[in-house]
């Protein structure tokens, strides 16, 4: 076998460094993949990652179960906030919406998410960088990427418009109370992002017809989170909703 190794020492060399760099490159693949998979996971859960747990609808089942004539069955609302919010052991909660708006600025017309800020510290996601959050419904705060390649300045005036589920167009004009620090989200942070104030939201949005992505909430102190998982759905449930997720970030 030595015999053997000193004859092709060459080719015993080269099998072994090709063995070390095939080692050493799936290592650094998957090292990388891991951290890609870390900080996606990150991203997206930016906008609830303070929340102590988050109730999202599950459209999919919904539709498994062919109820999707029954949007109210995996639909989260105002009524489903309120349900929630009037658990004794919630301390405060915030609906997550990310409706689609128009944002006409300089004469040109953008696509933008809207979300109201949370008004409990824990649940706020919101970072101010310049300006003032919104106070009212003539008031919107932008994020500074779209901010500075649409060279929006705070007191500025755009016109904010959508269409209503029942068909109508609403437009309002706001000034520019604030700058906002940009989204980590990959999924809202690939469109400018407004944050305005609940009665802007619900103008938009019409009559009844706010509706949430997700709904985060900060329990009270010394609460059982997985305790308290039951008579959330309990809640939930007595509204309605049949199919949803209670989960931790």
């Amino acid at each position: 076998a030595l015999a053997n190794l000193k004859t092709y020492s060459r080719r015993f060399i080269a099998v072994t460094l090709a063995v070390m760099i095939g080692t050493a490159f799936l290592a650094a693949t998957l090292m990388v993949n891991a951290s890609a998979t870390e900080s996606l996971k990150a991203s997206i859960g930016s906008s609830y990652a303070n929340a102590d747990l988050v109730v999202t609808g599950d459209y999919m089942a919904d539709m498994d179960a062919d109820d999707s004539e029954r949007p109210e069955t995996y639909s989260l609302d105002a009524k489903t906030l309120k349900a929630i919010e009037d658990i004794d052991a919630v301390a405060a909660v915030h609906g997550v919406t990310n409706s689609g708006v128009s944002v006409n600025a300089g004469g040109r017309d953008y696509y933008a998410s809207a979300n109201t800020a949370a008004t409990n510290t824990k649940l706020n996601t919101t970072t101010l960088t310049s300006g003032s959050l919104p106070t009212g419904g003539d008031q919107v705060a932008v994020d500074d990427t779209y901010a500075g390649e649409y060279n929006i300045s705070v007191g500025d005036v755009l016109e904010v418009g959508s269409t209503t589920a029942e068909g109508k167009e609403v437009s309002r004009q706001v000034k520019v109370s604030g700058i906002t620090a940009a989204s980590n989200d990959p999924i809202t942070g690939a469109a400018m992002n407004l944050t305005v104030g609940q009665s802007l939201l619900e103008a938009l949005s019409g009559p009844g017809d706010a509706s949430y992505g997700s709904i985060t909430l900060a329990a009270k102190d010394g609460v059982d989170l997985q305790g308290l998982k039951a008579p959330l759905a309990t809640a939930l449930e007595a509204t309605g909703l049949k199919y949803f997720h209670v989960n931790t970030p």
